[in-house]
């Protein structure tokens, strides 16, 4: 004895291919990107290890900065320091109220 028996499947093609397409994407850019980092910013010296040119480049670019701005630094620091100081009780108390002419 024979029975048919029929089965509807429903297939959402847009969705399993926008699926295939964001992993697709995920994947490519993670080889881009250990292929860049790769090639650019590491370097194997004579004995394999390897050495991060990007953070030489970027200690090198924060000691320019320094160097450039170091008097800047300093005056706005020492500008918040005495301002916390003339805001604590410690100040007033001993010296009372700072005018903004002080």
């Amino acid at each position: 004895m024979e029975h048919v028996i029929q089965i509807g499947v429903s297939i959402d093609d847009e969705a399993i291919q926008k699926q295939i397409m964001a992993s697709a994407e995920t994947k490519i850019v993670a080889e881009i990107k250990s292929q860049v980092e790769g090639t650019i910013f590491h370097r194997r010296n004579y004995y394999g290890n390897t050495k991060t040119e990007l953070s030489e480049v970027g200690v090198q670019a924060v000691r320019e900065w320094l160097d450039e701005n170091s008097d800047k630094i300093i005056s706005m620091a020492a500008n918040a320091i005495a301002d916390k100081v003339y805001r604590s009780k410690a100040w007033k108390a001993k010296y009372g109220k700072v005018t903004a002419d002080d």
